[in-house]
């Protein structure tokens, strides 16, 4: 299996086998690639070779445009500035790093053999347009071979507990900033052998709040100090500023290690001085983006104990009041690790602040403790852990991975449908949690009119578009039957806790609660949603999934 951590700011990849599992080296004199796109007259430049060109030139973090769901950016080709298609610079890059691979002979095109990481915080369909890009891009992706980052990097270090027989109970919150977004993910784990992986997913959050935006508050800074001393006016000189911006990245990582550092610029007409910047200014700098870290973390923890998951670590379920009750010392004092991952991770107040926050707690810094880690890089666990062949049959999601559908028989037979839920959309917000009692995703009629008799289905398919059959008993239905009538009360609810309920136009109800969310599956295979009844009433749904090898 290989694993591709198509990153903000740079991508790595893994490569697991029978015994082990090795980071592959993808750039000239690093482990990885960085994550840029240079643009010039004759077309896009990828990768390592882009930054020998202007920094103006330079498309960073193109990623981050599917976070903010942008479908163009404007770049300068070295003539004019000019308007580019994102999904095309992403692709002209994967195509780069799939060629790179391919020349140290691991291709990267078959799906059952490659898996993709994405923040937490993406939606299915920004899911989906990843998958797309990467295809056309020459790289197998599919619905389900892309992963939660935070999730892939809680796989590793968890699996490298067991290669060295230190087995995991309990509750580990993973934190993972990097250069274009923070996710936070809460997961409720019991490892003490390899073939008894249990993993599940309590909460997951995230913002686009992160490495780049630290970067940009810098390269202000830097700009303040230059024109305060030296009567240069960055902000006037697009080219300028560009190098401006690459001098804070290095600054930010010098002072990782170092309490003092002297950013130094370049410019092909003018002399640009140095700026002088210390650890304690870039402290002072990050301290409001760290206290909305902070907020993610308390969040995820919070919605986490108001999450009943199918784990075998027990835990008590909240209510919404009692949750919002539990102080900040009261919600630290249940986690018992705290897995710090990403390239933000290297700045000290990072880990001195989660450390201060969670003094019980075993702090690791990757999958070295912080106590021990030397030096060490944060940034390689994601790509491992996509990599790893074993863990991911028995990870269980905090909420579905895969779309409800409400369809019936239109006009002229034509199949006529409504989307109930969306793959990987939240199952509450923010102001749910703190402003209801009552915590649950809410679906009724929207724009589209529901016939007023007649019978439909409430169908279950993979956000790839595969349909996800219903088993009751030794019958296999193709959904949910759903009458429609004139009940203007029609609605479908999901709790974080599992439970569905559904009141359909006819008025008729039924309750269900799913023992899990799907496991994320390793392979390719064809699923069934199964209908195992405990009373007439209430029946328990589960999702099981039938493996199929690839041909």
């Amino acid at each position: 299996m290989k694993g591709v951590d198509f990153g903000t700011s740079t991508s790595l990849m893994a490569k697991s086998s029978a015994f082990r599992t090795d980071v592959i080296p993808l750039g000239r004199s690093e482990m990885w690639l960085p994550s840029v796109v240079g643009a010039t007259v004759a077309g896009l430049v990828p990768g390592e070779d882009a930054l020998a060109l202007q920094e103006r030139q330079l498309i960073r973090s193109i990623k981050s445009s599917i976070t903010r769901n942008e479908s163009t950016v404007r770049l300068f080709d070295g003539n004019d500035d000019i308007d580019l298609d994102v999904d095309a610079i992403i692709g002209t890059y994967l195509a780069h790093l799939r060629s790179v691979t391919e020349g140290q002979f691991l291709p990267l095109d078959d799906m059952a053999e490659v898996r993709l990481g994405c923040p937490a915080m993406w939606t299915g369909a920004q899911r989906q347009r990843l998958i797309n890009i990467a295809s056309i891009a020459g790289i197998g992706a599919a619905d389900h071979t892309v992963i939660d980052e935070p999730i892939a990097a809680g796989i590793a270090w968890v699996s490298k507990r067991l290669e060295d027989h230190d087995p995991v109970k309990g509750k580990v919150l993973v934190f993972d900033m990097g250069g274009g977004t923070l996710d936070v993910a809460v997961l409720n784990v019991l490892a003490e052998n390899g073939r008894d992986i249990s993993i599940s997913v309590q909460s997951a959050y995230g913002i686009d709040q992160a490495g780049d935006s630290l970067d940009e508050k810098m390269a202000n800074d830097f700009a303040a100090y230059l024109r305060r001393t030296h009567g240069l006016n960055p902000l006037d000189d697009p080219e300028l500023m560009g190098w401006i911006r690459r001098g804070a990245s290095e600054a930010k990582i010098e002072l990782s290690s170092s309490t003092t550092t002297s950013a130094t610029f370049y410019h092909p007409r003018i002399d640009v001085p140095s700026v002088p910047y210390t650890r304690e200014q870039l402290v002072e700098l990050f301290v409001p983006q760290l206290a909305g870290a902070m907020d993610v973390v308390w969040r995820s923890l919070r919605a986490a104990l108001m999450t009943q998951v199918n784990s075998a670590v027990k835990q008590n379920t909240l209510t919404l009041d009692q949750a919002r009750r539990l102080s900040e010392d009261d919600l630290a004092k249940d986690v018992d690790y705290v897995v710090l991952v990403g390239g933000m991770s290297m700045v000290p107040a990072v880990r001195e602040r989660l450390g201060e926050v969670f003094p019980q707690a075993s702090l690791w810094m990757g999958d070295q403790l912080a106590t021990e880690a030397v030096m060490t890089n944060p940034n390689q666990l994601v790509a491992r852990g996509l990599a790893y062949s074993d863990g991911y049959h028995n990870i269980n999601l905090h909420h579905p991975g895969f779309d409800f559908i409400l369809s019936w028989e239109g006009g002229e037979g034509a199949r006529t449908e409504e989307v109930i839920y969306a793959a990987y959309s939240p199952l509450h917000t923010t102001e749910t949690v703190f402003r209801y009692n009552s915590l649950k995703y809410f679906w009724r009629p929207g724009s589209k009119e529901l016939p007023r008799a007649g019978d439909g289905e409430i169908g279950v398919r993979t956000l790839g578009g595969n349909k996800i059959g219903v088993r009751d008993g030794e019958h296999l239905l193709s959904g949910i039957p759903y009458s429609f009538g004139p009940n203007p009360n029609q609605v479908v609810t999901l709790d974080p806790s599992g439970r569905i309920f559904i009141r359909d136009g006819m008025g008729n109800e039924r309750a269900t609660r799913v023992a899990q969310w799907p496991v994320i599956r390793a392979e390719g295979g064809i699923a069934e949603l199964i209908i195992d009844p405990v009373t007439k009433h209430w029946p328990t749904w589960k999702l099981v999934w039938h493996e199929i090898p690839y041909d």
